[in-house]
Protein backbone atom coordinates (compact mmCIF):
# COMPACT_ATOMS: atom_id res chain seq x y z
CA UNK A 1 0.00 0.00 0.00
CA UNK A 2 2.72 2.50 1.01
CA UNK A 3 4.83 1.59 -2.04
CA UNK A 4 1.86 2.27 -4.31
CA UNK A 5 1.23 5.67 -2.68
CA UNK A 6 4.92 6.56 -3.00
CA UNK A 7 4.91 5.61 -6.68
CA UNK A 8 1.82 7.73 -7.25
CA UNK A 9 3.51 10.71 -5.58
CA UNK A 10 6.64 10.24 -7.68
CA UNK A 11 4.60 9.97 -10.86
CA UNK A 12 2.58 13.09 -10.03
CA UNK A 13 5.69 15.07 -9.20
CA UNK A 14 7.47 14.05 -12.41
CA UNK A 15 4.40 14.70 -14.52
CA UNK A 16 3.86 18.16 -13.10
CA UNK A 17 7.54 19.01 -13.43
CA UNK A 18 7.40 17.95 -17.07
CA UNK A 19 4.26 20.03 -17.56
CA UNK A 20 5.96 23.22 -16.38
CA UNK A 21 6.66 25.34 -19.44
CA UNK A 22 9.42 27.94 -19.60
CA UNK A 23 8.00 31.36 -20.39
CA UNK A 24 8.74 35.06 -20.47
CA UNK A 25 5.85 37.46 -19.80
CA UNK A 26 6.03 41.23 -20.21
CA UNK A 27 3.62 43.42 -18.27
CA UNK A 28 2.75 47.09 -18.23
CA UNK A 29 3.05 48.48 -14.69
CA UNK A 30 0.60 51.21 -13.69
CA UNK A 31 0.07 53.38 -10.62
CA UNK A 32 -3.37 55.01 -10.36
CA UNK A 33 -3.94 54.31 -14.04
CA UNK A 34 -0.67 55.89 -15.23
CA UNK A 35 1.97 53.74 -16.92
CA UNK A 36 5.19 54.15 -14.94
CA UNK A 37 7.12 50.95 -15.56
CA UNK A 38 7.49 47.53 -17.13
CA UNK A 39 7.62 44.15 -15.41
CA UNK A 40 9.16 40.98 -16.82
CA UNK A 41 8.32 37.62 -15.23
CA UNK A 42 10.14 34.51 -16.42
CA UNK A 43 10.39 30.80 -15.63
CA UNK A 44 13.26 28.64 -16.86
CA UNK A 45 14.88 25.29 -15.94
CA UNK A 46 18.43 24.99 -14.67
CA UNK A 47 20.98 22.22 -15.21
CA UNK A 48 20.09 20.49 -11.92
CA UNK A 49 16.42 19.92 -12.70
CA UNK A 50 15.24 22.92 -10.66
CA UNK A 51 13.33 25.96 -11.88
CA UNK A 52 14.36 29.61 -11.80
CA UNK A 53 11.51 32.07 -11.35
CA UNK A 54 12.26 35.79 -11.66
CA UNK A 55 10.36 39.07 -11.49
CA UNK A 56 11.95 42.36 -12.58
CA UNK A 57 10.36 45.83 -12.66
CA UNK A 58 11.99 48.96 -14.11
CA UNK A 59 10.67 52.51 -14.70
CA UNK A 60 9.55 53.51 -18.19
CA UNK A 61 7.73 56.45 -19.76
CA UNK A 62 6.56 58.94 -17.17
CA UNK A 63 8.44 56.97 -14.52
CA UNK A 64 11.69 57.97 -16.21
CA UNK A 65 10.48 61.53 -16.80
CA UNK A 66 9.82 61.86 -13.08
CA UNK A 67 13.43 60.93 -12.47
CA UNK A 68 12.68 57.61 -10.83
CA UNK A 69 15.52 55.11 -10.92
CA UNK A 70 13.78 52.70 -8.57
CA UNK A 71 13.67 49.06 -9.61
CA UNK A 72 12.92 45.65 -8.17
CA UNK A 73 14.37 42.23 -8.86
CA UNK A 74 13.27 39.00 -7.24
CA UNK A 75 14.81 35.58 -7.85
CA UNK A 76 13.46 32.26 -6.62
CA UNK A 77 15.00 28.83 -7.15
CA UNK A 78 12.41 26.07 -6.70
CA UNK A 79 12.14 22.31 -6.93
CA UNK A 80 8.99 20.26 -7.47
CA UNK A 81 8.04 18.18 -4.44
CA UNK A 82 4.92 15.99 -4.48
CA UNK A 83 3.42 18.06 -7.25
CA UNK A 84 4.05 21.48 -5.68
CA UNK A 85 6.82 24.07 -5.95
CA UNK A 86 9.21 24.09 -3.02
CA UNK A 87 11.51 27.13 -2.59
CA UNK A 88 15.24 26.50 -2.22
CA UNK A 89 16.75 29.98 -2.51
CA UNK A 90 15.41 33.51 -2.72
CA UNK A 91 17.04 36.85 -3.48
CA UNK A 92 15.44 40.28 -3.55
CA UNK A 93 16.45 43.85 -4.30
CA UNK A 94 13.41 46.11 -3.98
CA UNK A 95 13.74 49.86 -4.41
CA UNK A 96 10.16 50.50 -5.51
CA UNK A 97 8.96 51.43 -2.03
CA UNK A 98 11.23 54.43 -1.59
CA UNK A 99 13.39 52.63 0.96
CA UNK A 100 15.51 49.85 -0.51
CA UNK A 101 14.86 46.36 0.81
CA UNK A 102 17.36 43.52 0.41
CA UNK A 103 16.50 39.91 1.13
CA UNK A 104 18.38 36.62 0.93
CA UNK A 105 16.88 33.29 2.03
CA UNK A 106 18.00 29.66 2.01
CA UNK A 107 15.45 26.89 2.57
CA UNK A 108 17.01 23.76 4.09
CA UNK A 109 14.20 21.23 3.94
CA UNK A 110 16.29 18.39 5.38
CA UNK A 111 17.15 20.43 8.46
CA UNK A 112 13.67 21.97 8.53
CA UNK A 113 14.79 25.59 8.71
CA UNK A 114 14.78 28.73 6.56
CA UNK A 115 17.60 31.17 7.21
CA UNK A 116 18.99 34.33 5.68
CA UNK A 117 19.02 38.08 6.03
CA UNK A 118 16.66 41.02 5.57
CA UNK A 119 18.60 44.26 5.06
CA UNK A 120 21.69 42.48 6.44
CA UNK A 121 19.89 41.44 9.66
CA UNK A 122 20.12 37.65 10.24
CA UNK A 123 16.84 35.76 10.50
CA UNK A 124 15.69 32.14 10.67
CA UNK A 125 12.53 30.14 11.33
CA UNK A 126 11.37 26.49 11.35
CA UNK A 127 9.94 25.29 8.05
CA UNK A 128 6.43 24.03 7.37
CA UNK A 129 5.11 22.37 4.20
CA UNK A 130 3.17 25.44 3.05
CA UNK A 131 6.20 27.74 3.37
CA UNK A 132 7.05 29.96 0.39
CA UNK A 133 9.20 32.94 -0.38
CA UNK A 134 7.64 36.21 -1.65
CA UNK A 135 7.87 34.95 -5.25
CA UNK A 136 7.46 31.17 -5.22
CA UNK A 137 3.89 31.36 -3.86
CA UNK A 138 2.84 32.89 -7.19
CA UNK A 139 3.95 29.71 -8.93
CA UNK A 140 2.14 27.70 -6.24
CA UNK A 141 -1.11 29.54 -7.02
CA UNK A 142 -0.80 28.63 -10.70
CA UNK A 143 -0.16 24.96 -9.97
CA UNK A 144 -2.86 24.74 -7.28
CA UNK A 145 -5.46 26.26 -9.59
CA UNK A 146 -4.50 23.68 -12.22
CA UNK A 147 -5.26 20.98 -9.62
CA UNK A 148 -8.73 22.42 -9.10
CA UNK A 149 -8.10 24.07 -5.74
CA UNK A 150 -10.24 27.09 -4.96
CA UNK A 151 -8.97 27.98 -1.45
CA UNK A 152 -5.19 28.20 -1.09
CA UNK A 153 -3.26 28.82 2.12
CA UNK A 154 0.44 29.67 2.26
CA UNK A 155 2.97 30.86 4.81
CA UNK A 156 5.23 33.53 3.31
CA UNK A 157 8.69 34.35 4.68
CA UNK A 158 8.98 38.10 4.18
CA UNK A 159 10.50 41.06 6.05
CA UNK A 160 11.84 38.79 8.82
CA UNK A 161 8.28 37.63 9.50
CA UNK A 162 6.06 34.68 8.69
CA UNK A 163 2.85 35.91 7.11
CA UNK A 164 -0.21 33.70 6.50
CA UNK A 165 -1.86 34.32 3.13
CA UNK A 166 -5.18 32.90 1.94
CA UNK A 167 -6.26 33.18 -1.68
CA UNK A 168 -9.70 32.28 -2.99
CA UNK A 169 -10.88 31.67 -6.53
CA UNK A 170 -14.18 33.53 -6.52
CA UNK A 171 -15.40 33.88 -10.12
CA UNK A 172 -14.72 33.47 -13.81
CA UNK A 173 -14.34 36.48 -16.08
CA UNK A 174 -13.30 37.35 -19.60
CA UNK A 175 -11.00 40.38 -19.54
CA UNK A 176 -9.12 42.41 -22.18
CA UNK A 177 -5.34 42.76 -21.95
CA UNK A 178 -2.68 44.29 -24.15
CA UNK A 179 -1.98 40.73 -25.34
CA UNK A 180 -5.63 40.19 -26.25
CA UNK A 181 -8.70 38.94 -24.37
CA UNK A 182 -8.49 35.99 -21.96
CA UNK A 183 -10.95 33.83 -20.09
CA UNK A 184 -9.74 33.91 -16.50
CA UNK A 185 -10.31 32.79 -12.94
CA UNK A 186 -10.55 35.72 -10.55
CA UNK A 187 -8.45 35.06 -7.43
CA UNK A 188 -8.60 37.33 -4.39
CA UNK A 189 -6.29 37.64 -1.40
CA UNK A 190 -8.35 37.56 1.79
CA UNK A 191 -7.74 40.85 3.63
CA UNK A 192 -8.68 42.14 7.06
CA UNK A 193 -9.52 45.61 5.71
CA UNK A 194 -11.78 46.89 2.94
CA UNK A 195 -9.20 49.61 2.28
CA UNK A 196 -6.81 47.06 0.76
CA UNK A 197 -7.26 44.40 -1.87
CA UNK A 198 -5.24 42.19 -4.18
CA UNK A 199 -6.86 40.54 -7.20
CA UNK A 200 -5.29 38.23 -9.78
CA UNK A 201 -6.92 37.23 -13.05
CA UNK A 202 -5.37 33.88 -13.98
CA UNK A 203 -5.76 32.42 -17.48
CA UNK A 204 -6.25 28.63 -17.80
CA UNK A 205 -5.01 28.89 -21.40
CA UNK A 206 -1.62 30.04 -20.02
CA UNK A 207 -1.35 27.45 -17.21
CA UNK A 208 -3.11 29.94 -14.90
CA UNK A 209 -0.50 32.64 -15.37
CA UNK A 210 -1.91 35.96 -14.07
CA UNK A 211 -2.70 38.17 -17.06
CA UNK A 212 -3.74 41.06 -14.84
CA UNK A 213 -3.04 41.93 -11.20
CA UNK A 214 -4.49 44.80 -9.15
CA UNK A 215 -3.50 45.91 -5.68
CA UNK A 216 -4.99 48.74 -3.60
CA UNK A 217 -3.06 50.02 -0.59
CA UNK A 218 -2.90 53.39 1.19
CA UNK A 219 -5.22 54.89 -1.41
CA UNK A 220 -2.96 53.97 -4.34
CA UNK A 221 -3.98 51.49 -7.02
CA UNK A 222 -1.22 49.39 -8.57
CA UNK A 223 -1.78 47.22 -11.63
CA UNK A 224 0.08 44.88 -13.94
CA UNK A 225 -1.42 44.08 -17.35
CA UNK A 226 0.01 41.45 -19.69
CA UNK A 227 1.59 42.92 -22.80
CA UNK A 228 3.33 39.93 -24.42
CA UNK A 229 3.92 36.28 -23.64
CA UNK A 230 6.55 33.93 -25.09
CA UNK A 231 6.93 30.23 -24.49
CA UNK A 232 3.26 29.39 -23.95
CA UNK A 233 0.74 28.62 -26.67
CA UNK A 234 -2.80 29.87 -26.14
Amino acid sequence: MYIRILLLFCFASNALAADLTPFRANYEFRVNGIVVGATVVSLSPDADGHWIYTDETHPTGIGLLLGSNRSRREYSLVSIHEGSPRPLEFQEHDGLRGKTREGLLHFDWKAGVVSGTWNDVPWNAPLQETFHDPLSYQLAIMMDLAKGKRIMNYLIAEDAKIKPYQFRAVAQASIPTLAGPFDTVRVELVQDSDKRYTILWCAPALAYLPVQVEHLDSGNRYAMVLRTIAGMAR
